[in-house]
Parts: C-alpha cells; structure tokens; sequence
C-alpha cells in the first residue's frame, strides 16, 4: 500500500439514481415478495409490523400469536392463514425487516448527487432506517442471534453483507479509478462496512447519549478517516 494518498476527482453524476413512483411500503412488499403487491401481502405487512413491535415490547419468548394478534387486531387463526407456524412467521419478519432496510439505503443512495454522497448516505441509511422503524433494532437483534443458531439464517446474512459490499467495492472504484486491487477494495469494503455495523448497533443498543445525528456524522467521520489513511481525502 503506497505511503501517498491518492486524491480524485468523484464523479458529479450519481450512477446508482433510481427514480420511481412507487410509495415506499409498495416498493419493500414488492422487493419482499418479488411479486407485484396484492391483499394478502398487505396483510402479512400488518401481522409482521405487529410481530417487530410485540418483539421490540415484550422481547422473544412472549411474542406469540395471541400477542402479535392483539396488536394486529386478528384472531391467531387468522395470522395463523398466512404463518402456520411461529418458525415462518419469524422468518418472514427477518426478511421483512431486511428489505425495509434495504428499501431505505436505495432510496438514500438515490437522491445522492455523486459517488462520495452515496457513500455517506450508506453509512447514515441503517440509523436512518432504525429512525423511522424503531421497532425493527429488536428484529435485527434477534436475527443476529438466530444466525449464530442456524445456517440458513447465516447463509442470509452473508447474502446481505456481500451485497452491501459490492455496491460499497463499485463506488471505491468510483473514487479511486485503477487504484485498488480486487482484494484490496473488497477488504476494504468489509472494513467501511464493519464501522458503519459497529457504530450503529453502538448507538441503537442505547449505550451513549449521541442524537441520531450525531451518530451518523460520527460513522461517515470515521469512514473517510478510514479510507483518507488508505488512500486519501474522497471529497
């Protein structure tokens, strides 16, 4: 790794804009479902979003179908039509969750005017996404957990983490034309995504006094530290 940084230019334009139409609740069903949005997605939204809240209030153990349809306002055969199973119902709120989150890092990544912004609204999308749906920090928590249990629930999480990676490799090239190496770049893209992880699970498990704000201009400082010592300011 050479001792002199490397300053470029980032591009002005935002290769990765997306524009649509579409309300955002319709955009997470469809990236959940692959399908195009019909009743019975809309209510399985209901059941998981009372699932994430019974979690978030009364933690794992005493979230079963008689809670989670009190919230829901459903019978438990009713939410049991839909998830014959506490298992399934777990699961589809894992990956409910996950495309919420992800449904909220492209729309960020979108509105950014170039390559640097969209890094920076990487590293601000998962508190961001924890802002709007408080509820979901239980979710993700939990999910962590069963990934320690479970391999598909680990085969998951890899997908997500090596797909954040890959967008995180593509905007280093961005930055950095022809100066990474393969290896390098996706090292260092474990490294800028490992941070982003740690300072928000740091903030959302409510250890520090840090505002949100405060939070995410903690990480993106942390980011630019972090690639300005591997290869130099990103403007």
């Amino acid at each position: 790794m050479p001792p002199d940084p490397v300053v470029v230019q980032a591009p002005s334009r935002n290769p990765m804009a997306q524009k649509t139409e579409k309300p955002f609740s319709g955009r997470v069903l469809e990236r959940l479902h692959g399908t195009a949005v019909n009743k019975g997605h809309r209510k399985q939204k209901i059941i998981l979003d009372a699932f994430a809240k019974c979690l978030f209030e009364k933690g794992l153990a005493d979230t079963s179908y008689a809670a989670v349809g009190a919230i829901a306002q459903m019978e438990p055969p009713h939410i049991g039509y839909y998830f014959n199973t506490w298992e399934k119902m777990l699961e589809a709120c894992f990956k409910y969750v996950i495309a919420t989150a992800q449904e909220v890092t492209l729309e960020k990544v979108a509105a950014a005017p170039n390559p640097s912004a969209c890094l920076k609204a990487i590293c601000e999308a998962p508190f961001l996404h924890l802002n709007l749906f408080p509820d979901h920090v239980a979710v993700l928590s939990a999910f962590q957990m069963e990934c320690a249990r479970k391999p598909k629930y680990r085969a998951l999480h890899r997908k997500i983490r090596e797909q954040g990676q890959g967008r995180i490799v593509s905007l280093l090239g961005m930055l950095y034309p022809g100066v990474h190496q393969p290896a390098e770049a996706e090292a260092l893209a474990v490294a800028v995504q490992s941070l982003i992880v740690g300072y928000c699970s740091e903030w959302a498990c409510g250890r520090g006094s840090d505002s949100s704000k405060q939070a995410m201009a903690k990480t993106w400082a942390a980011v630019q530290l972090l690639l300005k010592s591997s290869r130099g300011d990103i403007g």
